[in-house]
């Protein structure tokens, strides 16, 4: 298994400690819309930045799971699974990866 793989598969579960201190950043932010979503997660939770073009594909991919929050228990699982899900991405990308 790659490097990438590897810590893609620890930041994308969201039970891992690895995708905790993201999640409770995100969380502390409150609901987030689909674009700022993205936005916070490629440009907050990573000293890297990414290619534009990485990040229209990333905003795209929040806009399609829509808006997320945890304000009940059903939609924190499915926002931390998100979160988890678009950290996961993120790892995956080149600019990440060639940090």
């Amino acid at each position: 298994m790659a490097p990438h793989q590897l810590v893609a598969g620890l930041v994308g579960d969201p039970s891992c400690r690895a995708s905790a201190p993201i999640i409770d950043r995100l969380k502390d932010q409150g609901h987030a819309e689909p674009r700022a979503a993205g936005r916070r997660m490629s440009g907050t939770c990573w000293a890297s930045e990414v290619s534009s073009e990485t990040r229209q594909e990333l905003v795209a991919q929040a806009k399609e799971w829509g808006q997320t929050g945890w304000a009940s228990e059903t939609s924190s699982k499915t926002a931390d699974k998100r979160v988890g899900e678009m950290a996961a991405l993120i790892v995956a990308t080149r600019e990440y990866q060639f940090a």
